[in-house]
């Protein structure tokens, strides 16, 4: 699915969650940001990115829960305990 820098942006993410690869592929957090609209989003600009290795939820195996409880502390230390 493609998404266009105008719907990314409106879609305002807090938090961007990208596989560690596809990070590393795009030459780390600024060649995310480099990307029209990654910059201009809450997430982009508060530099809250979140990277897991693509096996941990692309697969689903006996280190889901690990990947999960890794995701949900992630995410609070992004935003807060809210």
């Amino acid at each position: 699915v493609s998404v266009t820098p105008e719907a990314l942006v409106a879609a305002a993410p807090d938090v961007i969650i990208i596989t560690s690869e596809g990070l590393r592929a795009l030459g780390g957090t600024a060649g995310l940001l480099a990307i029209p609209g990654f910059a201009e989003t809450p997430a982009g600009r508060n530099g809250h990115i979140l990277d897991y290795p693509e096996g941990d939820f692309l697969t689903f195996g006996p280190r889901i829960a690990d990947s999960l409880e890794a995701l949900i502390a992630g995410l609070q230390s992004e935003l807060g305990d809210s």
